[in-house]
């Protein structure tokens, strides 16, 4: 008798909803664009830029859940930008692993022209490559090769914030991108306004920085750049910050049973 493949139960499906629900909401940050760059829609040629490194210790309340390393290359073609995130969290009781990985190959203009995505856990793992040819998305999961239909140029996450220019406090106008999220497959508007001047701590030290507000899918957040033009702090839904960091703190830090519980913090409570 032949037996089919386990179907997980329906604890697993709900961790792991849970879970890509968050991830999908970590996912939009931010990232690799020079101050001085231009809006992306109407730059015609390669901003100035240098190749930079990144790290980040992502936080919950306080506690250390994991780091973020990225990278950012100017090549001839246009530019890559890669983002390897490690996170320990806590779903349904249940403290879990996950990676996820993106890398895309930028044009010119910064818009997308191809990406390579993964995301695992210790209960599932995803993969998607994608190409954007014209008003194509090709995107492949597996064997299977689907297409996603574009009104124009499209962007990842993690570069729409540093290639904004500021005229002063209070005087940028909110700009709306269209972005693709890998971890979901969809295309969503990131809407970016910048709100004022603020000086935070970075690494110890007194930090000049533009405070902006992030608003994707109904959701928002808020990031800190630089005069340098690159994120130096990030905070968004579910009590969850993202700060600089050196590379020795982000893997130190990392704490190896994380207090809250996803679950707990995502549910709405009802009578």
């Amino acid at each position: 008798m032949t037996v089919g493949p386990r179907k997980p139960p329906y604890f697993w499906l709900a961790a792991t909803a849970i879970l890509l629900v968050f991830m999908a909401l970590l996912a939009v940050r931010l990232g690799f664009w020079p101050k001085s760059s231009a809006d992306p829609a109407s730059q015609s040629g390669p901003p100035v830029a240098e190749a930079t490194e990144d790290w980040m210790a992502i936080y919950q309340n306080d506690d250390q859940i994991g780091y973020s390393h990225r990278r950012f290359q100017p090549t001839a073609e246009g530019f890559r930008l890669a983002d390897e995130t490690f996170m320990r969290v806590n779903t349904m009781g249940m403290v879990q692993d996950v990676r996820l990985g993106t890398v895309g190959r930028l044009r010119r203009d910064m818009s997308l022209a191809a990406f390579d995505f993964r995301l695992a856990s210790n209960l599932f793992a995803f993969q998607a490559h994608g190409t954007v040819e014209g008003k194509i998305l090709r995107v492949t999961i597996g064997e299977h090769t689907s297409e996603i239909g574009l009104s124009g140029p499209i962007y990842l996450a993690s570069g729409i914030l540093n290639g904004l220019r500021f005229e002063g406090p209070g005087s940028g106008k909110p700009r709306t991108y269209p972005v693709f999220d890998p971890s979901t497959l969809s295309q969503r508007p990131v809407t970016v306004t910048p709100e004022a001047e603020e000086t935070i701590e970075v690494l110890g030290r007194p930090t000049p920085t533009r405070r902006l507000k992030v608003e994707f899918a109904g959701a928002s957040g808020l990031a800190w750049v630089d005069l340098q033009g690159r994120v130096v702090r990030e905070k968004g839904l579910m009590g969850i910050e993202i700060r600089r960091a050196t590379r020795e703190a982000a893997l130190a830090g990392l704490n190896t049973d994380p207090a809250a519980d996803l679950t707990d913090v995502a549910a709405v409570p009802v009578d």
